[in-house]
């Protein structure tokens, strides 16, 4: 649902008048495409599975990144891999409100979706494509966002004291009662 609600956003912003073309990785996905409207295929380019370093050259070519996603339970309890990427690459984002879009401020470090259905997120990229500001202060503190969250010495340092501090507790402090 959540790719053809981005797939279908894409087909309205260039029927609109934008010309927006959509790069995505990862599996190929016919069944949902048969569903779509006509002419959606002439503005999505599949560039399948990319190691991790190549899939950074290509967020760096992006205008904008788009991780739509309808609040469920999946939505609510997974960490797109793309998105910490994303916001330390310092690329304007437009992303759904569940998860890590709780933690984003709306207009200042992401353009938050509601619903994420098509017409809020072509709508929510167009305000990026009209708005050369806008987009450029989204992906700044996006960018001081990300890395302040996704810093990795910062992290593996919190990390291992999180476990020193369990190993020195004693055994019988951690059992309940």
């Amino acid at each position: 649902e959540d790719l053809a609600d981005l797939y279908k956003a894409i087909h309205l912003i260039n029927e609109h008048g934008t010309p927006c073309m959509l790069l995505k990785t990862g599996f190929p996905d016919a069944a949902i495409r048969q569903s779509l409207p006509a002419g959606v295929e002439n503005w999505i380019r599949d560039v399948g599975y990319l190691p991790r370093e190549q899939l950074w050259r290509l967020i760096e070519l992006a205008d904008v990144v788009v991780q739509p996603g309808r609040l469920n339970p999946y939505n609510e309890h997974r960490l797109p891999s793309k998105l910490p990427d994303c916001l330390c690459l310092g690329k304007p984002l437009v992303t759904s409100i569940a998860n890590l879009g709780r933690k984003l401020i709306d207009g200042e470090d992401a353009l938050i979706l509601k619903d994420s259905k098509p017409e809020e997120i072509a709508a929510r990229c167009q305000e990026l494509f009209s708005n050369p500001e806008l987009a450029r202060k989204i992906a700044q503190n996006g960018r001081n966002k990300g890395l302040g969250w996704f810093d990795l010495r910062k992290n593996t340092q919190g990390l291992i004291e999180f476990y020193v501090g369990i190993l020195e507790t004693p055994t019988n402090a951690l059992s309940t009662p």
